[in-house]
């Protein structure tokens, strides 16, 4: 008897932070990213091999993960924002820690497309023989 009331409790506190309703914002958000990252970018993808510019297939690549993590991570954002909120260090520590995780993966493909560009321009230099 004594689990049943503990369980009770357990979930009128998990409801009191609309766990279920947290939770369906990030599944929704997810598939949003799945979406994204399998049927758009691959529709974006066909359409750019037709082309012969070299630079959309470039941008496509640049921009695949880091806007499909964007996206599920601003879902991560949008659950933890909405009313009740959550107790006060999680309130403002979970955003912040997430939004450092966006800078952290667009700098990180920042970094990756200029490793990239670098790559691409010394081998151009490197055909030219003159320096």
């Amino acid at each position: 008897m004594e689990k049943i009331i503990a369980l009770k409790e357990y979930l009128l506190q998990i409801d009191s932070f609309d766990i279920l309703e947290r939770t369906t914002i990030i599944f929704l958000y997810a598939l949003a990213a799945w979406i994204l990252h399998y049927v758009v970018i691959r529709v974006l993808r066909r359409a750019a091999e037709r082309t012969e510019m070299p630079f959309d297939n470039f941008l496509l690549d640049f921009i695949q993960t880091p806007l499909t993590l964007t996206l599920f991570l601003l879902g991560c954002i949008h659950a933890v924002s909405i009313e009740p909120q959550l107790s006060v260090p999680y309130h403002f520590m979970v955003p912040a820690v997430v939004q450092s995780l966006m800078l952290l993966i667009w700098s990180g493909a920042i970094l990756k497309a200029l490793n990239k560009l670098n790559e691409c321009n010394a081998a151009i230099l490197l055909r030219r023989e003159e320096f």
